[in-house]
């Protein structure tokens, strides 16, 4: 076999394998894929919510508030708090009481293709310790309900006092515009 021949054979399967590898590391960071409890994109890019009756305290709230800021300081979307929960609020806040957990977020109804119209979203103020732990939950919680699964390098990160989202997640919202 020729040395070019050879030459071209090392190129090709150089080229297939910088493919697959691309591909992995592409299908390792999903979006908005679900389940139903983690990650649909939004309906569009006003982002409402609301606290449900049983999400009393100005501390979790403020924590909710800076998420939301946030989000919409961060990326392409936008943000608007109403006192009354409606059936075309985003995202309803609630209190959890399972110990278990520091928060949750699910999908409540879906508006078509990997998009919800309307979540619930839970932090349980029991397992937050300071406002830092209120405004990292929150901001998992948010992320999730615009389309974001778990990372390692922000705020998605189950382990992480980060209380923002990396350029990479932004960039997953904002490209969805």
């Amino acid at each position: 076999m020729s040395r070019s021949r050879i030459m071209s054979m090392r190129i090709v399967l150089a080229g297939a394998l910088l493919f697959v590898l691309a591909t992995s590391i592409a299908s390792g960071d999903p979006y908005a894929e679900g389940p139903k409890e983690s990650g649909w994109k939004p309906d569009n890019g006003l982002h409402v919510y609301c606290w449900g009756n049983d999400f009393d305290g100005d501390a979790i709230r403020n924590g909710v508030d800076y998420a939301f800021n946030n989000l919409e300081d961060e990326t392409s979307m936008t943000k608007n708090k109403i006192p009354d929960c409606q059936s075309t609020t985003d995202v309803i806040w609630h209190t959890s009481n399972d110990n278990s957990i520091d928060g949750s977020y699910i999908c409540q109804n879906f508006a078509g293709a990997s998009r919800c119209e309307q979540a619930v979203a839970r932090i349980n103020p029991a397992n937050m310790g300071s406002q830092d732990d209120r405004k990292q939950t929150a901001c998992h919680e948010t992320g999730h309900s615009v389309g974001l699964t778990h990372a390692a390098d922000d705020c998605l990160s189950g382990n992480s006092s980060e209380q923002h989202y990396s350029s990479h997640h932004e960039g997953h919202i904002n490209n969805d515009r």
